[in-house]
C-alpha cells in the first residue's frame, strides 16, 4: 500500500496553497480521498482511479470534484456523506448546470458502518461518522494486508476510535498542536495532541499529521505528539 499526499499537509488556507488530497494505491486499486482546489493538477492519471471519497463538503476538501469527474472513466465510484447526493445536485446548481450532478457511476453514501469492496473485493473501504459540525466521515482503506486510516476534520469520538483499532498508519488532520478540552475547536477538530491519544488508544501504528496551520512551527506538533510523523506534500509514504 501506498499513500502518496497531493496536498494541504501543512499549509492551511494559506494564500497560493492547495487543498486537502491524498491517493491510496493498493491491491491494484487506486482511490483518491478528497479533492480540494488544485488536487486537478496534481492527482496522476485521473482517469485510472476506482473511487473518489469526499469526507465533507467543506470547499478545500470537494471544491475541484466537478472539473474531476470529466476525468474519471466511466463506472469509478464516488463517496460522499450521508445525505450527500442531494449536497451533489445543490453542488451542480451552483455552477448553474441543470438537473442532478453528473457522477461517472454510482454514488455511495458513508453510512455509520457501512463498507464497500471495489473490484470483487481487493480493496475494501469501511467508514465511521465523525463529529465536525458539517455531515463527515473516517475512512479506512484496506488492501494487500495493510490499513490506513484516514480522519479527515474531526474531534475524537468512538466511531473513530473503533475504526482506527489496529490500523497501520493514522493519518490525521490536526489543524493546532493543542487546545483546551471542550472549547469549540475541540468539538469539531483533532489536534496534536488529541490525535496521538487517539492513536495509542486504538494501537495504531505510524501516526501521520497533516492539514496542519501554516503560522504554528513544526517542532510545536512535534513536542505535542513525540512520536508522529508530519505529512509532507508530494511525498509518497509506504505503508
Amino acid at each position: 500500500m501506498r499513500l502518496t499526499v497531493l496536498g494541504n499537509a501543512d499549509r492551511y488556507l494559506a494564500p497560493q496553497a492547495e487543498g486537502s488530497a491524498y491517493l491510496v494505491e493498493a491491491a491494484g486499486r487506486r482511490v483518491l480521498l478528497d479533492c480540494g482546489h488544485g488536487t486537478l493538477a496534481r492527482v496522476p492519471e485521473p482517469e485510472t482511479l476506482d473511487a473518489v471519497v469526499i469526507s465533507h463538503f467543506h470547499y478545500d476538501h470537494v471544491i475541484d470534484l466537478a472539473p474531476l469527474m470529466k476525468c474519471l472513466r466511466a463506472g469509478t465510484t464516488l463517496v460522499v456523506p450521508p445525505g450527500g447526493r442531494e449536497a451533489l445536485d445543490r453542488y451542480a446548481r451552483a455552477f448553474e448546470f441543470r438537473g442532478a450532478f453528473d457522477a461517472p457511476g454510482p454514488v455511495f453514501e458513508a453510512a455509520a458502518g457501512a463498507e464497500l469492496a471495489l473490484e470483487a473485493g481487493s480493496l475494501l473501504l469501511k467508514f465511521a461518522a465523525t463529529e465536525h459540525g458539517v455531515p463527515s466521515f473516517a475512512t479506512r482503506v484496506e488492501g494487500d494486508r495493510r490499513s490506513l486510516v484516514y480522519a479527515s476534520d474531526t474531534a475524537r469520538c468512538a466511531a473513530l476510535g473503533r475504526l482506527a483499532r489496529d490500523a497501520d498508519v493514522l493519518l490525521a488532520h490536526t489543524l493546532l498542536p493543542s487546545v483546551e478540552s471542550g472549547s469549540d475547536h475541540a468539538r469539531r477538530h483533532l489536534t496534536a495532541r488529541s490525535a496521538a491519544d487517539l492513536a495509542r488508544d486504538a494501537r495504531s501504528g505510524a501516526l501521520l499529521l497533516s492539514h496542519r496551520f501554516h503560522e504554528v512551527p513544526r517542532a510545536a506538533y512535534l513536542e505535542a505528539a513525540p512520536s508522529a510523523l508530519l505529512a509532507e506534500t508530494g511525498r509518497t509514504y509506504e505503508i
